[in-house]
């Protein structure tokens, strides 16, 4: 069973590890890979300081910023799950078939500003 839903006005952080970042476009927007699994963590920022979130990941990791909202309106569901003690984790889910995700996280990538 899932979480409750995050507010369409939460911001979420999406942590990418330092072996994707070099793989980044010249324009500085992440790769859709990042968002095209049906299920993938992310941070409420409203529960999270970026010193919180920056001491759990490894040196270089970067991070991005996307609204709920925007998320829900290309069809991404956050919700809003606690795991392994980090209360401010959510679950974003993406309900659609490989295809229509692929297209939905090329979309969410677009959308993203850089932390």
């Amino acid at each position: 069973m899932r979480g409750p839903q995050v507010p369409d006005e939460e911001r979420l952080y999406r942590a990418i590890l330092p072996a994707a970042v070099p793989v980044w476009p010249p324009d500085g927007k992440p790769s859709s890979a990042i968002f095209h699994h049906p299920k993938f963590s992310a941070d409420i920022a409203s529960l999270v300081t970026v010193a919180e979130l920056v001491a759990r990941w490894p040196a270089g990791t970067a991070f991005v910023l996307f609204t709920s909202g925007t998320a829900r309106t290309l069809g991404f569901h956050a919700h809003h799950e606690s795991e392994n003690g980090n209360l401010a984790h959510a679950n974003v889910y993406c309900d659609h078939g490989t295809g229509d995700r692929k297209k939905k996280a090329r979309a969410l990538a677009a959308a993203c500003q850089l932390v």
